[in-house]
């Protein structure tokens, strides 16, 4: 019996940052992407460095080894009487690319259209550049005034021998030039290989000198949700047992302050946990997000939040909520971002009287939620640092308030998961104002 072949399924391994936080990898993201750039923009500096000055010092160095030739051709020529006499340089390599002639100085007109084959009392060397001298007396007439003249692809240098006549030297630049020209294309197109190599080679040495850090992120982010759900247990034996000592016992008894301030820590402790397994909720688990009537979740939270802002003495006002605004969120989150918000203007809201203005405007692509509360701790340089875990600007803890500093980062969280958009617009001494722009469906 033929033996089935069993289908495996395979799974691909999710990759280890996408089990941080939004914001954590987008500042792990931001990291990878300056460090990468930094190198690459030293790289790139560098190559173009290596592919100006090895054309220019390969120019320089030719243009070097021509003059010095052509002066060493000018001098011999300066010694002898016929063409036959004369003698190919030694340090010549290249001798059929130059050319030597003596011209009859009386001979010479620099406004004539050629030189005459008679004023030439001899000549040897490179046949296009013989050519080439015949038809340009100009030329000869400027490298015999100014020591050089030169053509796209001629050079000429000129002197007056001691016969007085006109020793001219030249050298044919074509080969050179093609050479240089297919040379700097082929060096260029290897820097550019290199660079794309460098490019490769930088982006697996960012992913890999980063790696530590993603564990390390991910090993603090599982210590804080691991660490609150154990403390979760000693602290609610704490708090029955101090519930136990304080029963049967009267305010004015001297233990019973020491007992009451027990249960004030054990619950300001609970309460920090609370939100650091909120956090850790938010950052691990998976929430079925829904399209919702958005105005409706407003409201129902705002009507919450009457009645406690009428017990603190807040005046309290919805001065725009436009209806039927859907959004696909998770409910579950969603209220909870709002009772923060709500709770956190209720808590900071100053002035005779404190005020809150809640305003909920719908725009062409997006809703924007809108929470401002009379009065103002945060200082325009701490606006960003506000969604920080345990941030509590300098204003607050100068004036003692209580907070864990954990509220509006649960805030920040819930909306990198839903895809909302929140801020902080603070003017220091008068009001704040949180912001959270949110898609439609």
């Amino acid at each position: 019996m033929p033996m089935q072949r069993r289908r495996i399924r395979r799974f691909r391994k999710e990759p280890r940052d996408q089990q941080l936080s939004a914001a954590d990898r987008s500042a792990l993201n931001h990291s990878k992407h300056t460090f990468f750039l930094i190198i690459m923009i030293g790289i790139i500096c560098i190559a173009l460095a290596i592919g100006i000055a090895i054309p220019i010092v390969q120019s320089a160095s030719h243009n070097t080894f021509v003059s010095r030739t052509m002066d060493e051709a000018l001098r011999l020529a300066d010694t002898i009487d016929e063409p036959n006499e004369y003698p190919e340089p030694g340090n010549i390599e290249n001798f059929n690319t130059f050319y030597i002639a003596c011209i009859d100085s009386e001979s010479l007109d620099g406004e004539a259209d050629s030189i005459s084959d008679d004023a030439f009392l001899w000549e040897v060397g490179n046949e296009k550049l013989m050519e080439f001298v015949h038809a340009s007396p100009a030329k000869v007439a400027t490298a015999v005034e100014t020591g050089w003249a030169s053509s796209d692809s001629y050079g000429l240098k000129g002197k007056i021998s001691k016969e007085g006549d006109i020793l001219i030297a030249g050298i044919d630049n074509s080969e050179f030039n093609s050479y240089f020209i297919s040379s700097t294309i082929a060096l260029e197109v290897l820097l550019l290989a290199a660079i794309c190599i460098f490019a490769l080679l930088t982006g697996w040495l960012a992913r890999k000198i980063f790696e530590p850090v993603v564990e390390s992120m991910i090993a603090q982010r599982k210590f804080v949700g691991d660490a609150s759900h154990e403390l979760k247990t000693p602290l609610a034996v704490i708090r029955a047992d101090a519930d136990i000592l304080m029963s049967g016992k009267d305010h004015t008894d001297p233990e019973a302050k020491w007992i009451e301030s027990i249960q004030a820590q054990a619950d300001r402790m609970s309460t920090t946990i609370k939100d650091l397994v909120t956090i850790s909720s938010l950052e691990s688990s998976f929430h079925l997000h829904k399209v919702e009537n958005m105005s409706q979740l407003i409201d129902d939270v705002s009507l919450s939040f009457d009645a406690v802002c009428f017990e603190k003495g807040v005046y309290y006002s919805v001065v725009r909520l436009d209806p039927g605004v859907r959004v696909e969120c998770s409910a579950e989150d969603t209220r909870k971002l709002l009772e923060e918000l709500f709770g956190n203007a209720v808590k900071y809201a100053e002035g005779n009287p404190p005020r809150i203005e809640v305003s909920f405007e719908l725009r062409k692509t997006c809703a924007v939620l809108s929470i401002t509360n009379t009065g103002c701790t945060i200082a325009p340089e701490e606006k960003e640092r506000v969604f920080d875990r345990f941030y509590r600007t300098a204003s607050m803890r100068a004036q003692g308030k209580a907070g864990s500093g954990l509220g509006l980062s649960i805030c920040r969280s819930i909306c990198e998961k839903n895809k909302f958009k929140i801020t902080c617009e603070p003017v220091m001494g008068d009001h704040t104002t949180f912001k959270v722009v949110m898609p439609l469906a």
